[in-house]
């Protein structure tokens, strides 16, 4: 039982985005990973540092609703995160370092589930890859000589 839980654990926290992948071969691949550690009695997204920051920041003594309320926003909110911290870094680095800098200045934009997650990165403006080359070769064109 310890093996299986710690291996489907492994498995989630391994992770990432598979190059070449689509989004939502992704997400799919994503959401399975989730669904098989919660098969295997994993919980995620649940940890009481998260909730007490939940929960506690608005109510000073929480019901067991509002802890449920807040189990269920916590995890949703740290699979969003873990989607966008998973998602491929060559296509999507420059989301994931303004969502960053962002946090640091105050501003939570990270997405609030893996669905608004999902919905970023497909909405995110990737930037273009430049087409044209510069070339710093010289050629040299050698003409004949007629004697």
């Amino acid at each position: 039982m310890y093996l299986s839980v710690y291996e489907v654990y492994q498995q989630f926290y391994s992770f990432k985005q598979p190059q070449g992948s689509t989004l939502s071969e992704y997400f799919h691949q994503f959401q399975n990973r989730v669904n098989v550690l919660e098969q295997k009695g994993g919980v995620i997204g649940n940890e009481k540092l998260f909730i007490d920051h939940d929960v506690y920041a608005d109510i000073e003594e929480p019901s067991e609703e509002d802890l449920e309320e807040a189990q269920k926003r916590c995890k949703e909110k740290f699979l969003g995160y873990a989607f966008i911290a998973k998602a491929d870094h060559d296509r999507f680095s420059k989301l994931k370092e303004e969502l960053q800098n962002e946090y640091l200045k105050g501003q939570d934009n990270y997405p609030n589930s893996a669905v608004e997650a999902y919905h970023m990165l497909t909405n995110c403006k990737l930037p273009s890859k430049s087409t044209s080359t510069s070339s710093t070769g010289v050629s040299f064109a050698q003409g004949s000589k007629k004697r």
